[in-house]
C-alpha cells in the first residue's frame, strides 16, 4: 500500500490550513492513503476554549467538503482531522476516513491531553468509539491521535482487532525531551505489536515535527525533520507476516495471567 504522510504547520485560519493541506497532498507520488496531522483544520486555543468551539464545523462544513473533493481528485482515501461538532452539539477532536468522496469511518480522540499546562478537555469531549480499524487496499488501518500513544492498550486492542497499520495524527507539543519521547513511543508501539506505525505531526514553533513511519521491526521507513512537506512510503503485508513468524507475540501473550485486551 502506498501511503502519503503530510506534515504541515496549521494556524488559526481554517481556509489557509485547508488550502495548504490540499497543495501538499497533491504533490509527490500517487497514493492509496493520505494522512494529515492532528489539528489540521484548526489549532485549538486551550486558553480560550469558546473561541475554538465557535470555529468548529459540522461534518457537512467547508473543511470536510474540501477533504471529500481531495479524495476524489487524488483517487485516495484521506485520513483528515478537525474540530467537528457532532449531532448533539459537542465538539470532538475527530479523525475521518474519506473514501470516494464520502465519510466512511470516524474516530474521536479518546485520551485528551490534560497534561503539563494544557487542558484539551476544555475544548473537546472525549470519544467513546471502540478501537477498530478501516480497510484501505490490503491493510486495516487503526486510527489513534497524539496523546493516545502514551496508552499502549489502545494500540494493542487495534492490533488484536486486525489493524496492521496504526496511525497517530499528532500535534505533539515541543519541549525538553519531547522529540525523543515521540520517536521512542512510536517505535515501541510498532515493535511490541508487530505492525507498521505512522506518526504524522504538526510542525512549527509550538510543535516538534518529525513525522515518521516505523516497520514492525522498528526500522524507519520514512521520516521528516521540522520542515513542512510530504513523505511517500510503501508498506507491505509480507513484512508483518515475517515478523509474526519471528516473534509470535499475539500467540504468546499470557492471557491466563492478564486480560486479553
Amino acid at each position: 500500500m502506498k501511503v502519503k504522510i503530510v506534515q504541515l504547520s496549521s494556524g488559526s485560519d481554517k481556509s489557509r490550513n485547508t488550502e495548504k493541506s490540499i497543495r501538499l497532498a497533491s504533490s509527490g507520488q500517487p497514493s492509496d492513503l493520505i494522512i494529515f496531522p492532528e489539528y489540521q483544520m484548526l489549532i485549538p486555543d486551550f486558553a480560550q476554549p469558546g473561541k475554538t468551539r465557535k470555529l468548529a464545523e459540522t461534518e457537512d462544513g467547508e473543511f470536510v467538503r474540501a477533504m471529500c473533493h481531495l479524495s476524489v481528485e487524488t483517487n485516495s482515501t484521506v485520513l483528515c482531522n478537525g474540530s467537528i461538532v457532532d449531532p448533539k452539539g459537542l465538539v470532538r477532536n475527530r479523525s475521518l476516513f474519506i473514501s470516494d468522496g464520502k465519510i466512511a469511518f470516524r474516530y474521536d480522540k479518546t485520551h485528551l491531553y490534560d497534561a503539563l499546562k494544557s487542558k484539551e478537555s476544555a475544548v473537546y469531549k472525549y470519544g467513546v468509539y471502540p478501537y477498530k480499524g478501516f480497510k484501505v487496499a490490503e491493510f486495516t488501518v487503526g486510527p489513534l491521535i497524539c496523546y493516545d500513544v502514551r496508552f499502549p492498550e489502545a494500540a494493542r486492542t487495534l492490533r488484536l482487532n486486525g489493524s496492521r497499520l496504526i496511525t497517530y495524527q499528532s500535534g505533539w507539543f515541543a519541549g525538553k525531551g519531547k522529540k525523543e519521547q515521540w520517536l521512542t513511543l512510536l517505535g515501541s508501539r510498532a515493535i511490541e505489536n508487530g505492525c507498521y506505525v505512522a506518526g504524522v505531526a504538526q510542525t512549527g514553533k509550538s510543535f516538534t515535527g518529525y513525522s515518521v513511519v516505523f516497520d514492525p521491526y522498528g526500522n524507519t521507513v520514512g521520516k521528516m525533520g521540522k520542515e513542512e512537506g510530504i513523505i511517500d512510503v510503501e508498506i507491505t503485508p509480507s513484512l508483518i507476516e515475517s515478523y509474526d513468524r519471528d516473534y509470535p507475540l499475539v500467540d504468546q501473550r499470557r492471557t491466563d495471567l492478564y486480560s486479553a485486551l
